[in-house]
């Protein structure tokens, strides 16, 4: 099994499935909307920062790319309030840098 990509054909939007049983979507916000409109996706962004802070604080993993990666995909502020609801600033996530 091999982690899978799925995009439009103009580049419009795309979907990242990994290994780990997580992925990532990007697009227009009216595609990302729609995809967290199925109930299985509804949580799934606090649960894939759930299992990545698990990682940082019972495993030792690395996690100071998480803030990064949410800018990328959700843009500064919207990244900011996404880390401030789940109780971890972006500096949490460089504590085992």
């Amino acid at each position: 099994m091999a982690e899978h990509a799925i995009y439009s054909p103009r580049g419009e939007w795309g979907v990242l499935v990994s290994l780990d049983h997580f992925g990532i979507a990007v697009g227009s916000e009216a595609f990302r909307s729609k995809l967290l409109d199925a109930p299985v996706l509804a949580s799934s962004l606090e649960d894939v920062l759930g299992e990545w802070k698990d990682a940082r604080d019972r495993l030792q993993g690395r996690t100071a790319w998480v803030p990064t990666l949410l800018e990328n995909v959700y843009g500064s502020a919207r990244a900011e309030r996404i880390l401030a609801q789940f109780r971890e600033p972006p500096e949490t996530w460089f504590r085992n840098g």
